[in-house]
């Protein structure tokens, strides 16, 4: 009986010290980014985000539509091996002066990491890197190229360079036009959501793509959100549009396009 009991106190015991670890790795991390605002290396747009470590990293799941935001963490929860941050996200816009600043749309983001049997003590202290930037400076230079100009979006609306809007860039002879934008093909009307509806929201949500060779969207950026479910209809619109591709010297090739989702309800 008493080697029994001896027994059990060792479980115990080591038990408790493996735990240690690991709660000390996880309270670093919430410390670490709790008040903290961050920049998703996905750019998820969504108001779900999730990400699991695959064995040798974290990776975060490819977002289906894109918002340049800054995300503010309130709160941090493990539970098992997944843990839970609740957040807000303000999209970022550029003002007169080209700098960055908040917009008055704000969304709650939830983002979920599954540890996928990963051992805290080791990879949590990789896991606000592996899904936040380091600095805006550094989320601004992992915008696409092509997207840059519209990416983020001017307070103002104004563009630059508003005529060079989907021109793709082609090496053509002084005074002779050898490049062409793309062209609408096919538009649909996009639909309100629930929650948008219900509260007869009236807006414009601004967006900006890349239309492919084949004349159809991808790489989709919400640059100026309506908020309440609105963005992902935008999203889902733009997705369908379908275009006459741009084209250089004749030929198709992909171009930056960008395109306002205007939602009325009366």
């Amino acid at each position: 009986m008493r080697k029994m009991v001896l027994l059990g106190v060792c479980f115990l015991s080591a038990a408790m010290a493996s735990a240690q670890p690991a709660k000390s790795a996880f309270d670093a991390f919430r410390d670490s980014v709790m008040k903290q605002q961050f920049v998703l290396r996905n750019f998820s747009g969504e108001t779900k985000v999730h990400a699991e470590w695959n064995g040798t990293q974290f990776a975060l799941d490819t977002p289906r539509w894109h918002t340049f935001g800054v995300i503010q963490v309130h709160s941090v929860k493990q539970n098992g091996e997944e843990v839970r941050m609740e957040c807000e996200r303000h999209a970022l816009l550029r003002d007169s002066l080209d700098k960055l600043v908040p917009y008055a749309v704000v969304d709650t983001v939830e983002i979920t990491i599954d540890l996928q049997g990963g051992s805290p003590a080791q990879v949590l202290p990789e896991l606000r890197d592996a899904i936040f930037y380091s600095s805006t400076s550094d989320a601004l230079a992992a915008v696409p190229e092509p997207l840059q100009r519209f990416v983020p979006a001017h307070v103002d609306k104004t563009e630059k360079n508003p005529a060079a809007v989907g021109m793709p860039s082609c090496d053509c002879n002084q005074g002779k036009t050898c490049a062409t934008s793309p062209i609408v093909v096919y538009t649909a009307s996009p639909e309100y959501s629930e929650e948008g509806s219900k509260r007869k929201i009236n807006g414009e949500v601004d967006s900006a793509f890349i239309v492919d060779e084949t004349g159809h969207t991808h790489d989709l950026w919400i640059t100026r959100p309506l908020g309440y479910g609105m963005d992902e209809k935008a999203a889902e619109t733009v997705s369908g549009y379908v275009f006459k591709p741009a084209t250089c010297h004749g030929k198709p090739v992909s171009a930056p396009m960008t395109a306002g989702i205007n939602f009325q309800i009366f």
